[in-house]
């Protein structure tokens, strides 16, 4: 269930109110609130994200084993900063890409525990969960290929462009980006985390395109013909390094193989056809 809270006024006294009160509603983070939650901010719906000491994932801690096994920059793992660090890093970031063009969440307010976020509609993920025509799936997700090609070619890098962490327009086809809690230069070099920004998309976006090797190779030309360049470095590093535990995953057909494995070892057969280009 989605608890809604007021926040804020439009009026001097009232802001005035929030001000006094702030450290007393939303600062006293409270362990049964909800990290991120819907609410109501100066009469406009936004979204608050509060402080998380304990970001540290299953995924994270799988990113640590696999950067060990296989000992590329761009597998490290990015685990957010915690705390106050991880929030007023996320602002800093939505205000740069903002900056530069791209559309983001206005970032309404922030504070050392918490971040109040426009609220900015669907994201792409739930807007190809409602489209049933993979055809018209993949005309949505080459607007995100388009998407991320810009936001690389503006020297930046997202850090984990999945579909959830993407924002959609229906109308216009707009794609643009959301949670950008971790920063992926912090841990490697900017080439390295746009060629894991493009690993994690096609990855996320092979899940919508029921594995289809030629739809997921539209999504890779349509990148690389946005940016006017070859395969990244780092990226046929990887692919190459992945090509024999892909061969065997693919070999054995484990009937238990998750989906996401099942995207990893998609998308590195597509990757694989570029690497005698």
């Amino acid at each position: 269930m989605t608890v809604n809270h007021r926040v804020g006024g439009s009026s001097p006294s009232q802001g005035a109110i929030f001000r006094l009160t702030h450290a007393v509603t939303f600062d006293s983070a409270s362990p049964a609130a909800p990290r991120t939650e819907r609410t109501t901010y100066q009469e406009r719906t936004a979204w608050i994200k509060r402080a998380d000491d304990n970001k540290v994932t299953i995924w994270h801690r799988l990113q640590v084993i696999l950067a060990r096994l296989i000992p590329l920059t761009l597998l490290r793992p990015t685990v957010p900063r915690l705390g106050a660090p991880a929030l007023l890093g996320e602002a800093e970031r939505l205000h740069l890409f903002a900056a530069k063009g791209f559309w983001v969440p206005t970032v309404l307010h922030s504070s050392e525990r918490e971040l109040i976020l426009s609220d900015e509609g669907q994201t792409l993920k739930m807007a190809l969960d409602g489209t049933p025509d993979i055809s018209t799936r993949v005309i949505m997700l080459e607007h995100g290929a388009v998407m991320l090609a810009r936001l690389h070619s503006a020297q930046l890098a997202h850090g984990r462009p999945y579909t959830r962490d993407l924002l959609y327009d229906p109308a216009s086809g707009k794609v643009g980006f959301l949670d950008l809690e971790e920063d992926p230069q912090a841990r490697m070099t900017l080439a390295d985390a746009q060629a894991r920004d493009i690993w994690i998309y096609l990855c996320s976006a092979a899940r919508h395109l029921d594995q289809d090797r030629g739809r997921i190779n539209q999504l890779v030309q349509v990148y690389l013909q946005s940016r006017g360049i070859p395969l990244p470095t780092p990226l046929r590093t990887l692919t190459r390094i992945l090509r024999p535990l892909r061969w065997i995953l693919s070999t054995i057909r484990c009937a238990g193989m998750g989906k996401d494995v099942k995207s990893a070892v998609t998308v590195n057969a597509v990757l694989e056809t570029y690497l005698t280009t």
